[in-house]
């Protein structure tokens, strides 16, 4: 039955007493015009945010990264070298690259080495690199934290000594 030539029921064309709130719609103007308009950014931001969630975690530079780091972490050379790039592996072939870890590790007197999980991959000078946070044990200096860049082409590891 209308009332006033309106009917009762939600939506717009609800009755409200006058005073009363109607909680559906913000009262002034302004409040709809800066929802209108950020209900549309929020949104996009949201869709962004899931977007990168989904791209990060399937990330071949940082899974590629990822054993790397690992086998780092046990010793485990040829594993090491098995994800260099085809470049990286015919500079240094296996034996050149184990021996090179060897002698960085005696000369920082390093007993162990943890690595944490890797992030990235970022752009730097144009290359991707992967960020690799390290904790190394050594005789001299003590227990040693920070990071190693992994440049990263085509899922693979460009190596270069340092």
């Amino acid at each position: 039955m209308p009332i006033g030539g309106r009917f009762l029921g939600g939506g717009r064309n609800r009755t409200t007493p006058q005073g009363a709130l109607n909680s559906t719609e913000p009262a002034d103007p302004r409040q709809r015009r800066l929802l209108f308009l950020l209900v549309p950014v929020f949104m996009v931001a949201i869709g962004a945010f899931i977007a990168g969630v989904i791209v990060a975690a399937d990330s071949p530079e940082r899974d590629t990264a990822t054993r790397f780091a690992a086998a780092w972490e046990n010793g485990d050379f040829a594993t090491m070298h098995a994800e260099l790039t085809p470049s990286s592996a015919a500079r240094f072939p296996l034996a050149d690259f184990h021996d090179t870890y060897l002698q960085a590790g005696r000369t920082a007197t390093m007993t162990g080495v943890e690595v944490s999980e890797p992030t990235g991959p970022t752009t730097l000078n144009g290359r991707q690199v992967i960020t690799v946070p390290v904790h190394v044990e050594t005789n001299a200096f003590g227990p040693v934290n920070g990071s190693i860049e992994l440049v990263t082409v085509s899922g693979q590891i460009e190596w270069e000594p340092s």
